[in-house]
């Protein structure tokens, strides 16, 4: 090859496809033109004549106009009807909430309703495993794990590190 004279242009995906479109295109243009025959513009053989040129006064109407004068012998102020606005809501609460609540206490009254009602909690938090209130000092938290000193027979630190190794804690960082 390299003694040869020919000079090879350089191929790549690219190049390939440019020439793969414009041949498509060259072969649907020649399919699309098989029915239809086309000739050379007609020109016109004749002069054409000149056109119109502008008017020197723009035509007047043939409907004559009367001027419109405005009665204003009658004085009308104040006299419009007032609509009356419609009237705003009876409280902010939405209609689907109001619906939803009178359902719920129909099923109430009959028995019927199996959800618990909501209770807002009052005071702190209980501990579930001493009865207490759960404080700083002797109550822990690890990622949902309660630690109570007062039932536990480890200490905190030995708690911590038992749930490190069954995998709690942040999880490793993705490779």
């Amino acid at each position: 090859m390299t003694n040869t004279s020919i000079q090879l242009p350089e191929l790549n995906q690219r190049t390939i496809l440019n020439w793969y479109k414009n041949d498509e295109t060259r072969m649907e243009r020649a399919v699309l033109r098989q029915g239809i025959r086309i000739h050379d513009a007609a020109t016109a053989t004749d002069d054409l004549p000149q056109g119109q040129g502008k008017p020197a006064a723009l035509p007047t109407p043939k409907v004559q106009l009367e001027k419109f004068v405005p009665n204003m012998s009658d004085n009308t102020f104040g006299t419009a009807k007032i609509r009356s606005a419609a009237a705003p809501p009876a409280s902010s609460i939405p209609r689907s909430t109001l619906s939803y609540r009178k359902r719920r206490s129909v099923e109430e009254t009959a028995g019927m309703c199996s959800r618990k009602k909501y209770a807002p909690r009052t005071g702190p938090p209980i501990c579930s495993k001493c009865g207490s209130p759960r404080n700083t000092d002797s109550h822990k938290q690890f990622y949902g794990n309660q630690f109570c000193a007062a039932t536990s027979n480890v200490s905190h630190d030995v708690w911590l590190n038992e749930l490190k190794k069954k995998g709690y804690g942040r999880r490793a960082a993705r490779k």
